[in-house]
């Protein structure tokens, strides 16, 4: 898609057609490049973390809490259950942290409240927040795409274009998009009827947190 600089109307409707054509791309799967991960330090009682810009609150995938030297994925929801044990509202402390959820206010609400602070030096009691990373800015002519840019270039010409040359582009972007989404896709083993040794599941790392309640 050559941008027309003569005609500032259709240049500019060609920009949009890039931004969007990227952010619809960015949308629709979890590209493995973009996904990071970020630390986040916590203070003795703190409740409500600001979850990290690169990721936001929307595309966290994962929280783990350093602990013991492991980093320990922890469980998503906090309600009624988890409040009749250690009662956020009342300063009730435990560590270590177990559950997080999205607040009203679109922060990161860690459960229990730790009792001491994240250490910047061992890392414990740090949250890691795991995530798809934030489009960077797309706007002006030096800004460059953070997806595959002949992907983005034939997904935006098969919604600007008119016609059967509509067709042409859509039918070329689709082989370039299923090249590109297959080699980022593992392929999976299969094992047949049932010979052979067992697969390893899915393990999670660190022993199981023990609690430990803070009495002033």
């Amino acid at each position: 898609l050559q941008l027309d600089a003569e005609a500032p109307q259709v240049h500019d409707d060609q920009v949009y057609a890039l931004q969007q054509a990227q952010s619809d791309l960015w949308l629709e799967f979890d590209w493995p490049f973009l996904m990071v991960e970020r630390d986040l330090s916590v203070t003795a009682g703190q409740r409500y973390v600001t979850p990290p810009t690169a990721i936001g609150i929307d595309n966290i995938r994962s929280v783990s809490i350093r602990h013991g030297s492991y980093w320990c994925p922890l469980n998503y929801g906090i309600g009624a259950e988890q409040y009749s044990v250690y009662e956020s509202s009342l300063d009730e402390r435990s560590t270590p942290v177990t559950h997080w959820r999205i607040s009203e206010d679109r922060l990161l609400e860690i459960w229990p409240l730790p009792a001491d602070a994240s250490d910047a030096l061992t890392l414990e009691g740090k949250l890691r927040v795991y995530g798809k990373k934030e489009l960077a800015q797309f706007i002006d002519e030096e800004d460059r795409c953070d997806l595959d840019a002949r992907d983005i270039v034939l997904f935006a010409s098969s919604k600007y274009a008119k016609g059967e040359t509509a067709k042409e582009v859509n039918a070329k972007w689709k082989i370039r998009h299923a090249e590109i989404r297959a080699s980022l896709t593992p392929a999976e083993s299969m094992q047949m009827f049932g010979i052979g040794g067992r697969r390893r599941g899915k393990m999670l790392r660190g022993p199981m947190p023990v609690h430990y309640r803070v009495v002033s």
